[in-house]
């Protein structure tokens, strides 16, 4: 969907990345969209997208772009700290959302039977 609204030119990747999903499929990228700017609580930190064939998210930042940002994940309390040399650090709270069993087990149900094929 973001390719759609993009207002920038997609580049080939130096390298193809091959991408593992929890159901077990690979994805291959090739393209990426440089200089991007994603907003956590009002301040904009650069970004650069990879396009990926995959549906229900909007964006996979991953541990190299928190690193980038000298970002500290807790797990248990669902925040992610931004400590940027030089700004004063800053925190992300996400939500604390249970799936319901139902969707585990459908996750699990269709990941047994794309093994078993």
């Amino acid at each position: 969907m973001f390719a759609k609204y993009a207002n920038r030119e997609v580049e080939p990747l130096e390298y193809k990345l091959v991408v593992a999903i929890l159901i077990g499929d690979l994805l291959l990228a090739g393209n990426v969209y440089k200089g991007n700017v994603v907003k956590v609580c009002e301040h904009e930190l650069k970004v650069d997208l990879i396009p990926l064939e995959i549906h229900d998210f909007d964006v996979i930042l991953g541990i190299d772009w928190l690193a980038n940002h000298r970002a500290t994940v807790d797990c248990f309390l669902k925040e992610v700290i931004f400590r940027k040399p030089g700004e004063a650090k800053f925190i992300f709270f996400g939500e604390r959302r249970v799936l319901p069993f139902c969707v585990i087990y459908a996750m699990t149900t269709r990941r047994l039977l794309h093994n078993s094929v």
